[in-house]
């Protein structure tokens, strides 16, 4: 089955993955902020683990929504390119944690994931617009 609109599929894919991507990671970080505001700091082995898997999470969910999105592209190889620039935004809307967590901590933290998931849902929606015939 080919996809009516495939540029549309894959640029919807790419903000798909890098959305849900940075919103792993963002989501991570507001834990690790909550974990940090508690009674009990936790170890630096603990700090690593939650920064460090909250971050390979975020990666490996930018690929996998992105390669899931674009199953209805013909070749592998620009699926994979798809999943490569899902990393790339994953990273580039990464960035943006910093800000929202100066001026907002865990409350602008809270609110950056749900922006980041309402901008996921979104381009879920225009990949299936775009795929279907």
């Amino acid at each position: 089955m080919s996809s009516h609109d495939p540029i549309g599929v894959a640029l919807a894919s790419v903000g798909a993955g890098a959305a849900t991507g940075a919103s792993v990671v963002t989501a991570s970080l507001l834990i690790f902020r909550i974990v940090q505001a508690g009674t009990a700091a936790p170890s630096p082995d603990q700090q690593f683990l939650l920064i460090s898997g909250g971050l390979m999470g975020g990666l490996i969910a930018a690929v996998v929504t992105a390669l899931v999105l674009t199953h209805t592209l013909p070749d592998l190889w620009r699926r994979a390119v798809t999943a490569g620039l899902a990393v790339f935004g994953t990273a580039l809307l990464t960035v943006g944690a910093a800000p929202a967590d100066i001026l907002g901590g865990v409350v602008g933290l809270a609110i950056y994931v749900a922006l980041l998931l309402g901008g996921a849902m979104y381009a879920r929606r225009r990949v299936r617009m775009a795929a279907s015939p």
